[in-house]
């Protein structure tokens, strides 16, 4: 797999997520993928060795790698623990001191390393060293913990889940139990003899599963929440095509009740471009509404064709805001 690929669809879903940076339950699944998009572009060979080169060498990258790669499994459990137990006050903060912990040892062994030669395969080159088996076997303990935990949060809800959430779970699911049994994988690897098959397919298996993990674990966790900005999308793209079929409709009735229009801007071609869309086509059917009951002081009857646009445009309206709805608790996710 192209290593920029999963660096790409994990920054994708970072982005995706941005607008719930300020919602306190969102905030774990947000800094998961950021910590995860991040570690995965430092796992670019490219990347790798010029920010090896700019940090001193000796392989110091693949320690900060490492690094957002607990930090972001450790976010990921969180958000896994938020969406099913919102009350779980205490065992956050006993994985906190878990993945504290971890960390530290982790960055200690760093000075006992003998890895002078930069390369993103540090592991397979330099791995049997004491002190890299050191640091492999905390990493990997985090890994398989987080993993149990994982498992031990998705399976007994899945029967209980519905639709996205069901399939998102799915997702999950399946990455972490992968993640379990790579982790035991990558460090069986390290004790075969160089340049033995056994060991060249086992390097192969990780350098795979690893991508495939990560994508199918965020994939999961936003699978609602990218469904609910897609539903989001295409309303307002239809919003930004129904200002124009009410556009005459307006105009019949808000041209001569000016001092109840609130934009009086004309429609552009380019209204679907921007986002605010919605928002206008929600002020349109204001101003044609309060004109209407104004106008009916005079006899008017609106015609039955634009009585139905613009209930037709009411009912958009109305699942947009439902949607808006979902969204926000898919953010919640």
């Amino acid at each position: 797999m192209n290593d920029w690929i999963p660096a790409a669809i994990l920054w994708g879903l970072t982005l995706v997520r941005l607008p719930t940076v300020r919602i306190r339950e969102a905030l774990p699944a947000f800094l998961g993928a950021l910590f995860a998009s991040v570690a995965f572009t430092l796992y670019v060979p490219s990347v790798y060795l010029a920010v090896d080169r700019v940090i001193g060498g000796g392989n110091a990258v693949a320690v900060v790698l490492s690094e957002f790669v607990v930090a972001a499994l450790w976010q990921i459990q969180r958000s896994l623990q938020i969406a099913t137990s919102p009350s779980t006050a205490a065992c956050g903060k006993a994985w906190r001191g878990w993945w504290a912990i971890c960390s530290v040892a982790m960055l200690l062994t760093f000075p006992w390393w003998s890895a002078p030669q930069s390369t993103r395969w540090v592991v397979s080159v330099y791995g049997a060293q004491p002190a890299l088996l050191v640091f492999q076997t905390i990493a990997v303990a985090f890994i398989m913990t987080v993993s149990i935990s994982a498992l031990r949060i998705c399976l007994p809800r899945l029967k209980r889940m519905r639709g996205l959430f069901r399939s998102g779970f799915r997702m999950v699911l399946a990455g972490f139990a992968l993640a379990l049994a790579l982790g035991g994988v990558r460090l069986l690897g390290n004790f075969l003899q160089p340049g033995s098959e056994p060991k060249a397919a086992i390097e192969w298996f990780y350098e795979t599963a690893q991508q495939v993990i990560v994508i199918l674990v965020s994939l999961g966790l936003s699978l609602p929440r990218l469904a609910a900005v897609a539903q989001r999308l295409a309303l307002t793209l239809k919003a930004a095509k129904m200002l124009r079929r009410i556009q005459p409709i307006w105009w019949n009735l808000a041209s001569s009740e000016m001092d109840l229009v609130i934009d009086s801007k004309l429609y552009s071609r380019i209204e679907f471009l921007t986002v605010k869309s919605v928002a206008r086509l929600q002020r349109r059917i204001s101003e044609i509404r309060d004109s209407e009951i104004r106008a009916q002081t005079r006899g008017y009857v609106m015609d039955t064709q634009s009585a139905e646009i613009v209930r037709e445009v009411e009912t958009l309206l109305y699942d947009y805001a439902d949607g808006a709805r979902n969204s926000q608790k898919a953010a919640m996710r």
